[in-house]
């Protein structure tokens, strides 16, 4: 018995595949085996908390699919509109700025295991990761993938100070934005 979150895009049938494709390889990646397992009745390791920063429409409809599998997800955001639509559909939500000694304490009184810092901005993206590394390690924080124009590579965050890809490299904040615009929605499968 096993389940996967799929990203479908009901107004534009000729590419799910593609985005299908994408949401496997999203939930293959490392951050996803913990929650899931524990959404399944199993355990994998020490804990299995997701944070997510950044509570865009996409990845309040992801933190709500991870929270109706039983996942223990908080969406964070400084902006309380932003958190509404969590709150109305019951999933743990943050108002902080995690980078912030108020937002350090609000995360050390919930269960967070993994980070996916997925904002606009890929330096606040990367901060967010570097900051929550030490504790959480390297393999447990992940951010939306750099964009095409991605960051100087003589005055940007070095690789080693950013979060580990989320998703897929090629998916990055403005691709997911446009894919949600278009319709693409997420949706949990048994396989």
């Amino acid at each position: 018995y096993s389940i996967r979150i799929l990203l479908y895009c009901a107004a534009n049938p000729g590419s799910n595949s593609r985005i299908k494709d994408i949401a496997t390889t999203m939930l293959l990646h490392g951050f996803s085996l913990a929650p899931l397992a524990r959404g399944l009745g199993q355990h994998l390791g020490e804990g299995d908390g997701v944070l997510i920063v950044g509570a865009s429409s996409w990845a309040t409809d992801f933190a709500a699919a991870l929270h109706a599998l039983g996942v223990d997800v908080t969406l964070s955001d400084t902006y309380p509109g932003a958190l509404r639509p969590a709150r109305r559909r019951g999933v743990p939500v943050l108002q902080a700025e995690v980078l912030s000694c108020h937002g350090e304490e609000a995360i050390e009184e919930r269960p967070i295991d993994y980070v996916i810092a997925a904002t606009p901005d890929e330096v606040y993206n990367g901060l967010v990761c570097a900051r929550l590394a030490p504790e959480l390690g390297r393999e447990r924080v992940f951010q939306m993938a750099p964009s095409e124009s991605g960051t100087d590579p003589h005055t940007g965050m070095t690789r080693d100070l950013r979060g580990k890809v989320f998703a897929s490299a090629d998916l990055d904040y403005a691709t997911m934005e446009t894919l949600y615009r278009n319709g693409a929605r997420f949706e949990v499968a048994e396989l």
